[in-house]
């Protein structure tokens, strides 16, 4: 993947989202490089390496449910403990 980003008083900035097809631990290396008016490439660095661990969407959602079945039951239990009244 390739993004230019033009400089404005020195400083440049990009963002982009990477797609992981396949659930797990992936090694992303990140280069800054300078393009001349003559559209020469010069890496110049900085040269960094990020590990990212990607999940499938099956197991966020597992992690959501689970999540969500513990705190609902939780949040009734303290609502109707405060206001007197059972939440359905």
């Amino acid at each position: 993947m390739l993004q230019t980003a033009k400089a404005h008083n020195d400083y440049f900035n990009a963002q982009f989202i990477l797609l992981f097809p396949v659930p797990g631990i992936h090694l992303v290396t990140v280069e800054a490089s300078v393009i001349d008016k003559e559209g020469d490439i010069w890496n110049t660095g900085p040269k960094t390496s990020v590990l990212i661990k990607s999940y499938s969407n099956e197991s966020i959602q597992k992690q959501v449910q689970f999540a969500t079945s513990r705190i609902l039951p939780q949040m009734s239990r303290s609502a109707a403990g405060t206001s007197g009244q059972k939440l359905e």
